[in-house]
């Protein structure tokens, strides 16, 4: 599930980061929900993974044609007419088509981009991102979050950034194939199996007729607990834990993020000399809460916040 997932990647310490956090009272239990300061690529708007994912699936088991994007066209600027998901089912869909249906359903639109109708249409359309791209949704434009950008598959896995941190689940996720064909998917984030896979799908209202032996993998592939969606050249649109593209070779990888990044997490709590005080579940360290007056986290404001 996406809780278990974010649960792998916070700790106390990361809490410690985040300056301006404050606890109101001691006898606190539960969940605490701590927001990063925001950034130009910060948009409070966007969906949560769920929603994205949700409507990539509505499209499992179309069977993948290569061209097809889901829209009449998607490359006549401001033309693009969206086709039924029966008539998608009939025509099938191409792997940056399964990334364009998405974001355009979802109303995204993009700017920047070589080509934004209302997003990028296609993979070299993706990759031709730069400084000034803009996302919007609902309304609120930031900056495109570029998560990784052309780093090899030899170099990292797909799902790693530079720094070996993994990108956010409901990522776009685009290879360059300097030998073949681009591909393109998006990222689910990790589950410990199939079966876990299968539960999360139900959870977020994928239709169940929509979940078969052909449609989700059998685990077996080599990004191991890390999933995504796809159009498969082979397969068309499915779910797996594979990490090649249409051949299997070295790729050059990279993610753009589209969903928020706000998290909620469980932490156990209990007082030490009065100060208010969080243990992590994932590495047990600890934090005490309070509000420092300088970015160095240096200057005592209200209560410490130091990382014990």
């Amino acid at each position: 599930m996406i809780k278990n997932r974010i649960l792998k990647k916070l700790s106390a310490g990361l809490m410690a980061g985040l300056c301006a956090f404050s606890m109101f009272g001691s006898s606190m239990s539960g969940v605490i929900t701590a927001n990063a300061a925001s950034s130009s690529t910060e948009n409070a708007a966007f969906p949560s993974a769920d929603t994205v994912i949700a409507k990539a699936a509505n499209l499992l088991g179309t069977p993948y044609t290569y061209g097809n994007k889901g829209y009449w066209y998607a490359y006549d600027q401001g033309q693009y007419t969206p086709l039924s998901v029966q008539t998608i089912n009939n025509l099938g869909i191409d792997c940056s088509g399964l990334v364009y249906y998405t974001l355009t359903q979802l109303g995204y639109s993009t700017s920047g981009f070589s080509w934004n109708n209302p997003v990028p249409v296609d993979t070299d359309h993706w990759l031709t991102v730069n400084d000034n791209c803009t996302i919007t949704y609902d309304g609120k434009t930031s900056k495109v979050e570029v998560e990784k950008k052309n780093i090899k598959t030899t170099d990292r896995p797909y799902w790693e950034c530079a720094d070996g941190s993994v990108i956010t689940a409901g990522s776009v996720v685009v290879a360059q194939n300097p030998g073949g064909e681009d591909h393109a998917w998006i990222y689910m984030g990790e589950f410990d199996s199939r079966n876990d896979v299968i539960s999360y799908l139900r959870s977020i209202g994928v239709s169940e007729k929509l979940i078969n032996s052909k449609t989700v993998g059998d685990g077996k592939g080599a990004g191991g607990k890390h999933w995504r969606i796809e159009s498969s050249g082979s397969e068309g649109v499915v779910i797996n834990n594979k990490t090649d593209g249409k051949t299997a070779t070295a790729m050059n990888m990279s993610a753009f993020r589209i969903t928020k990044t706000d998290v909620t997490f469980e932490i156990d709590k209990y007082n030490t000399d009065g100060d208010l005080v969080g243990k992590s579940s994932v590495d047990n360290s600890t934090a005490v809460y309070g509000i420092y007056s300088d970015k160095s986290c240096t200057k005592k404001g209200w209560r410490n916040y130091n990382r014990r």
